[in-house]
Formats: C-alpha cells, structure tokens, sequence
C-alpha cells in the first residue's frame, strides 16, 4: 500500500472485508472517537450492532469516498496481516478486505459472483451466543439474518431489544425448547427458569422489595393488585 496513506495519527482506520445483511460490506474499524464518527457518517456509513463495526458498500465508489476523506487508513491483508500503525482494533475474525491501492482493485473484485455466492454461509445460526440473564429474560446475541431473525421472533416470548442489541428470551421452559430448536444449538440457554414459586407473595396489603438476582443495581417490587399503586410505581425513574 503506498505509504502517503500510512500517515501518523493518534487515530488510525483499518478497512476489512467483512460480510453483513447477506452482502460483503467494508468494515471501518478504530477507536472511539466522535470526529471520525461524524466524518464516516458523512461518507454514508452506517452501524452494525450486531458487529459493532461502521460500514460501506463494498464498491470502487466507497473505497474512492474513503480515500478523499479518510487518508490515514491500512488494509488488513487476506493473510490476515495488518500494516503496522497505532490504534490497533479488537474486532471479531472477518475475512480481511483485500489489499489494495486504488479504487480500480476494487472494481475488479465484483460484489457478488459465483465464487462468492458458493461461500456465503448457509446461516448465522452457529453464532448465537448466550449474552445472560436480565429480569424475567434471556439475552441471545447473533448476526443478523433476515430469515433465522423473522422465525425468532414469531416464538412466542422473543422480542428484539434495541438498548441491549440482543433478542430477549422470556425465562420458560417452552420458549428454551423452540429457540434452541431453530437456532441448533442445544443447552445454548441455561434452566434458570422465571416463576413465582421461589418468590412469596407480598404480606397482606403490604409493599414487599426483594433483591434482584442477575442486577444488584435494580432491586424486584411486590404490590397488591391496587391500580392507583401500580401506576405511582411504574411512573417511578428506572421501574
């Protein structure tokens, strides 16, 4: 790569080839920093929260855009090798985008060829990861995948939870059995299961607080049935 682009900066962009919503895509990869965040934004540049990783088209279109405005960049070589520079960034394993020193190396990589599409995986779902327990629910992380995420959340129980970029799994031994059952990964969620049987009910017309197991930042609150209560305690901040 021609070292006019290798310039000394607190701040270094690494480009990889990732592939993302079914598409190869070109990764932006450094450290937090919000001038390069307004800057990649403005070349078009979009967040995956599924990779945590900023992206472009992977076109000769992009790769220009990103070297009139974004000159200090290194290419992770297909070896996996990276140029040296500072801001070293700790990224999952995505095979590397070609190196390259002008737009034209690009353009004669097609997006999308016979090649490519006998590589795409089948499926993300050997990727979930069991991400904990919040309240009443599971925490499954994966890549997105239009078809595996659609069947998900039909199942009774599963949502999408945009705060912590993960799919909430009510704590039932029926929604255990289906996601496991799509995703093939069996024991993937643990058998902590939600229920009142471990948890007494309030005494009388009392207010009983308990601790919260998985946060002991939040704690759990009982409450007789009493609709003027329940409405005061869930105006509460945080409830």
């Amino acid at each position: 790569m021609p070292g006019n682009y290798l310039l000394t900066t607190e701040f270094m962009i690494t480009l990889k080839k990732i592939f993302h919503r079914d598409d190869y895509r070109i990764g932006l990869l450094f450290e937090y920093n919000r001038e390069i965040i307004e800057k990649v934004k403005a070349l078009g540049a979009k967040w995956s929260k599924t990779m945590k990783v900023w992206y472009l088209p992977y076109t000769a279109e992009s790769f220009a855009l990103i070297k009139e405005h974004l000159p200090t960049f290194r290419i992770e070589k297909p070896d996996g090798e990276i140029l040296p520079g500072p801001g070293e960034a700790n990224r999952r394993d995505i095979a590397p985008i070609a190196a390259s020193s002008d737009a034209g190396a690009l353009r004669n990589q097609p997006r999308v060829d016979s090649e490519h599409k006998a590589q795409k995986p089948e499926s993300n779902i050997h990727q979930a990861v069991f991400a904990g327990t919040t309240g009443k629910y599971w925490m499954v992380t994966m890549p997105y995948k239009k078809a595996i995420s659609k069947s998900l959340l039909k199942i009774k129980g599963v949502y999408w939870n945009k705060t912590h970029g993960a799919y909430m799994i009510f704590r039932h031994i029926a929604a255990k059995a289906k996601v496991e059952a799509l995703l093939g990964v069996a024991g993937l969620l643990p058998d902590n299961y939600h229920g009142p049987d471990n948890e007494p009910p309030a005494p009388g017309d009392c207010i009983a607080l308990y601790p919260h197991d998985d946060d002991t930042k939040m704690m759990r609150i009982r409450m007789p049935e009493i609709s003027a209560i329940i409405e005061r305690v869930k105006r509460l901040r945080g409830s």
